[in-house]
């Protein structure tokens, strides 16, 4: 028995190029902000929101929704969906956090050791969740459903034994 060949997808470059620069504008919300605010000519004092919090706060949004639909249309039932789209949000709050990165090599000066310390380990918690967050995503437009299926959910009510 014959397997069918994949589908070749047209759109599946353009939409990993697009998510790279979603991925990029959240690495980077401060830079992302002012950037997006010089190009469109607000200025302080008439901008109705002047946080870059707004970024980080809105990409979780989407990937929570995001994922939610992805897991539904794997067919994981909706506790399933809603656990492991949340769980991948609260991931994103954290690889989407503002911080001034461009300040890490300065901060090997900082006289405080303790406060230095905890800046380079939200700095590499940031990473690390970042990266984790752009290969989910990658690796989910690339093989599909079965990489959400395979996530755990570390919610312990949305965890169902094995019948």
């Amino acid at each position: 028995m014959d397997t069918p060949a994949p589908t070749k997808n047209v759109w599946r470059w353009p939409t990993l190029g697009l998510w790279t620069l979603f991925f990029a504008a959240g690495l980077l919300p401060n830079e992302t902000f002012d950037g997006l605010r010089m190009i469109s000519g607000v200025i302080t004092t008439r901008a109705a929101i002047n946080s870059p919090w707004v970024l980080p706060l809105a990409q979780a949004a989407f990937l929570f929704y995001f994922f939610h639909g992805a897991c539904h249309r794997a067919g994981m039932d909706p506790e399933q969906s809603g656990a492991k789209a949340l769980q991948t949000a609260i991931v994103a709050l954290v690889a989407f956090l503002p911080m001034e990165l461009s300040q890490i090599p300065e901060m090997r000066y900082n006289p405080v050791p303790q406060l230095r310390l905890l800046y380079f380990a939200m700095a590499a918690v940031k990473g690390i969740a970042w990266l984790y967050l752009f290969t989910l995503t990658i690796r989910y437009h690339l093989r599909g459903g079965q990489v959400l299926r395979a996530l755990w959910v570390f919610f312990p009510s949305a965890r169902h034994p094995q019948a």
